[in-house]
């Protein structure tokens, strides 16, 4: 099994698969086989292996699945071989079974919980700071949110389980962050001339980033939710505000756009009985002499708003956010081989690999990023999705890619996005790092 492992990689998950129903299936011939395969001295400590090493995992799928008929493999286990289980069972659930941990491992995870409480406590001592944040001079604002950005960045890196609530927090302090320096520009609150390029770039990453909040994370309050709504509508009402000012005559499909957004807001506001920020408290006052004002009206009323845009604190009142992620197992972008084809036909290239915390899958698409800048989206088809858990998917699917003739080989860039759709704006959020696969064309013979 091994020596086909290293023939032909690109099989590694069947392979794993095989590997598991060995140890599940004969526990007692895998027991005296342990100590050779997991490299065990009596004497001595051996170094730990690589994690990125197919072989060495085959040998864990069979060790740990023939653990769960024969305790006594337990009891040889190191302790990077604990460390080693808990990340196949978390990424491989369906190939790696759940083991008893014996008295040593639960008092070594003693610390481990100390320190993810030591994160939330210093996750929420951060938020509690934010509390003055809506009455603060805006130059006070801005580096104290690039310092709690930067802070927040180095949490996630240091801790996995708090890292999804700590990265929400973050994404949400970047969009009053950007808010902030928006208002912060010179006459943004007088609604003088402003540089609208530079506004709409600033507006555009601001509506990216709620998005993604909005859509990448699970377990969201509605507290937290209102938030996040409330902070889109306001870059929406500068956005707004910046396109009629340049030329009113071309802005009646945003208007009626962005009315529909505030009167969703309202009511998402009233259901939830939830307070609005000053800013829609206003804009809620005037709401019919928005939609049938003339330009010169609303535009007097935006302004009159955008005097009250402030940057607000989040509650986080659930601390146990989850976020929609993807792992791809196929292609690895480890492969210094091309994948040769005609030009002018196609070529397939298999994709393997499993989604955390999806609800839908059929949101799901395959991006393929060509050299020449060109992007496509490839929906799977259902039957290549295997559902695991509630929330837990696997796909085993394939991109097809074909192109003309190039000069020299290059990469096709893959990835896993998640289409979203408001109203009708339809965006994509990346799920995972594309991979890069070499590709080169050749021309066809004649």
């Amino acid at each position: 099994m091994l020596d086909n492992l290293r023939r032909y990689p690109q099989d590694k998950l069947s392979i794993w698969k095989c590997m598991k129903n060995l140890g599940s299936h004969h526990p007692h011939l895998a027991l005296p086989l342990v100590p050779e395969l997991l490299c065990l001295h009596p004497y001595f400590d051996t170094p730990e292996p690589d994690m990125d090493d197919a072989a060495y995992i085959s040998v864990l799928m069979m060790v740990f699945n023939s653990a769960v008929e024969c305790p006594t493999v337990v009891t040889m286990f190191q302790d990077h071989t604990w460390r080693h289980y808990h990340y196949l069972q978390d990424s491989l659930p369906d190939l790696v079974p759940k083991l008893e941990k014996s008295i040593r491992v639960a008092e070594e995870a003693k610390p481990e919980a100390v320190a993810h409480s030591d994160v939330r406590s210093f996750l929420r001592n951060l938020i509690s700071g934010l509390d003055s944040l809506p009455n603060m001079e805006l130059s006070t604002a801005q580096p104290l949110l690039e310092t709690m950005v930067r802070d927040l960045q180095q949490v996630t890196e240091l801790n996995q389980k708090c890292s999804p609530s700590a990265e929400f927090v973050c994404v949400y302090l970047k969009t009053q962050l950007l808010l902030t320096k928006l208002m912060n520009q010179q006459g943004v609150q007088c609604s003088s001339s402003i540089a609208d390029n530079q506004v709409l770039s600033l507006i555009d990453q601001i509506l990216g980033l709620t998005r993604k909040l909005e859509h990448q994370y699970l377990g969201v309050s509605s507290v937290d939710h209102a938030l996040i709504q409330q902070t889109r509508l306001k870059a929406g009402t500068l956005q707004i505000l910046t396109k009629m000012k340049s030329d009113p005559t071309r802005c009646s499909q945003a208007k009626e756009t962005y009315l529909q957004q505030l009167q969703a807001l309202k009511k998402y506001l009233e259901t939830n009985e939830l307070a609005a920020d000053p800013c829609f408290v206003y804009l809620f006052s005037v709401l019919n002499d928005l939609e049938n004002g003339k330009i010169s009206d609303i535009l007097k009323h935006l302004q009159h708003a955008v005097k009250s845009i402030a940057p607000c604190g989040i509650s986080l009142q659930n601390s146990c956010i989850r976020r929609v992620t993807a792992i791809m197992h196929e292609p690895t972008g480890s492969s210094d081989n091309p994948i040769r084809f005609t030009t002018g036909l196609t070529v397939t290239v298999p994709v393997h690999a499993t989604f955390e915390n999806v609800q839908n899958v059929d949101c799901i698409r395959l991006k393929v990023h060509y050299p020449d800048q060109k992007s496509y989206l490839i929906t799977p088809k259902k039957c290549h999705f295997t559902k695991l858990n509630p929330l837990q998917y696997k796909l085993i699917s394939e991109v097809i890619i074909s192109h003309s003739l190039w000069s020299d080989q290059s990469h096709v860039e893959i990835s896993i996005v998640m289409e979203t759709r408001d109203g009708e704006t339809v965006s994509c959020q990346e799920l995972c790092r594309p991979v890069k696969v070499p590709v080169a064309p050749k021309a066809a013979k004649r």
